[in-house]
């Protein structure tokens, strides 16, 4: 069952929790229908980002990301690659509850954004690479309450 014991999770109750009443003469039914999830279906969602970085005297490399976000479960043994229209269906601050309409897929297979998550043999071979003469201009991302800046070495 997805719980959070924080005051800041009770508009998330107030979307996903349904509940309704069964009265008679005699009293009254309290029905309350609580999402259930399992472990192994946990997700921890990334926003995937490439910064390009120097690989000799004026020449730059990029990976080319096939999605905006990474869906990883928690024993990562499945992911999912959103891209931006759909991580913005997904409902909730602290906890998200997405929709159920993508395929997930085994971390076994190769994904660019998921071998550089996970560190694997063989990025040469799964990614895409983007290599320039140009130096990338510097990057300022927020994310939450998170503020990311990026600027290659010169």
């Amino acid at each position: 069952m997805i719980v959070g014991s924080r005051y800041a999770d009770l508009p998330w109750y107030y979307q996903n929790v349904q509940a309704a009443l069964l009265a008679d003469v005699n009293g009254f039914l309290l029905v309350i229908n609580f999402p259930l999830t399992a472990v192994d279906r946990n997700y921890e969602i990334y926003k995937v980002t490439a910064f390009p970085f120097k690989i000799a005297n004026t020449t730059y490399l990029r990976y080319q990301l096939d999605s905006g976000y990474l869906a990883i479960n928690i024993l990562h043994q499945t992911y999912l690659a959103m891209r931006e229209d759909i991580f913005e269906q997904c409902q909730g601050q602290s906890v998200k509850v997405c929709p159920a309409n993508e395929a997930v897929t085994d971390t076994k297979a190769k994904s660019c954004a998921l071998s550089l998550f996970l560190q694997k043999q063989g990025v040469r071979e799964t990614c895409q690479r983007i290599i320039t003469v140009q130096q990338p201009s510097p990057v300022l991302r927020r994310l939450g309450g998170l503020v990311i800046y990026f600027s290659p070495e010169k």
